[in-house]
């Protein structure tokens, strides 16, 4: 399911449907914010509306799981400096680049010898 479809989810029938769909985009960190941010003007229901605002809310404040260990994943493969940690970063550098994971391993990238 699409990252649009899961916001159309949160506007569901079904309290299961809504409640998965907002966590799915939680786990999904930063990289949920920009089209949280968008639908949040054009929510059409007060329920979506609410969700959004919460979700925006925990992701600015960076409480989704993915933004907590994130940095510690980066940290781990930076102290680390081996090969096969610089060719996993270079992997998470060419992800989303909403996406907290990438810009914190490009910014490592950035800085190696």
């Amino acid at each position: 399911m699409g990252r649009n479809d899961l916001i159309a989810s949160l506007d569901a029938e079904a309290f299961r449907e809504r409640d998965d769909a907002q966590r799915t985009l939680l786990a999904q960190g930063d990289a949920a914010l920009p089209a949280l941010e968008i639908a949040r003007k054009a929510a059409s229901s007060a329920e979506a509306r609410d969700r959004i605002e919460t979700l925006v809310g925990q992701l600015r404040e960076g409480k989704s799981p993915q933004q907590v260990r994130s940095p510690r994943i980066i940290a781990i493969l930076a102290l680390i400096g081996d090969e096969a940690s610089r060719k996993l970063l270079a992997e998470y550098a060419k992800g989303d680049p909403h996406d907290r994971l990438t810009q914190d391993a490009k910014k490592v990238l950035a800085k190696a010898p």
